[in-house]
């Protein structure tokens, strides 16, 4: 796991990022739009292609 530290407003970019066919996709910018020290607001620029799920939405189908 690699973990880094954002200020508000900063971002990080995933590039190199390949769908199931092995086509690539446009990178994945992941922005910190505020941070109040109990809770991180995170921003995503992502293809529409791309689904983007929250963890606990994945853990309610999986178990459904």
């Amino acid at each position: 796991m690699l973990i880094l530290t954002r200020k508000p407003q900063q971002s990080i970019t995933l590039s190199n990022v390949y769908d199931k066919e092995g086509n690539a996709l446009p990178p994945i910018t992941v922005v910190l739009l505020a941070n109040d020290g109990h809770q991180a607001k995170i921003g995503f620029h992502a293809d529409q292609s791309i689904t983007i799920v929250r963890d606990e939405l994945n853990k309610i189908d999986s178990a459904g």
